[in-house]
């Protein structure tokens, strides 16, 4: 477990004024390890994340996670949708995903479509894997 990590969460969820959380984000990410993915698409996926927490989380998970995590990612992506909000930063790590490694992001995409809760975000991110 990377102390780092959890401290920093911690701080986050706490709901601290933007500049604490955002200096603790900036912490957490210079720390993130690929090893310390999972522990980040748990707190992604936690009662805990509001759509801020979501959207700042996402970049780690989408830079140093990759195409692997895309379910989860979709999965938050809804979320976010449902809740009303534009996921406008959670979007541009997604496309930034997308542009990096396109051939395996299509290839995950592609499956993920097979299911109906996916296949509008899957059309939708396909777009941008030039």
């Amino acid at each position: 477990m990377n102390e780092i990590i959890e401290r920093e969460l911690q701080v986050i969820f706490a709901n601290a004024d933007v500049e604490d959380t955002i200096a603790a984000f900036e912490r957490l990410r210079a720390a993130t390890k690929e090893e310390d993915i999972p522990r980040l698409v748990e707190a992604l996926k936690s009662n805990k994340s509001d759509f801020w927490t979501r959207e700042l989380l996402a970049q780690p998970i989408c830079e140093i996670g990759g195409p692997e995590y895309l379910r989860p990612l979709l999965d938050v992506l809804a979320k976010g949708d449902a809740e009303g909000h534009d996921n406008d930063g959670f979007a541009h790590f997604l496309m930034e995903m997308a542009g990096t490694h396109p051939a395996e992001v299509r290839q995950r995409l592609e499956q993920l479509m097979l299911e109906d809760k996916y296949r509008k975000d899957a059309e939708w991110l396909l777009e941008f894997c030039k």
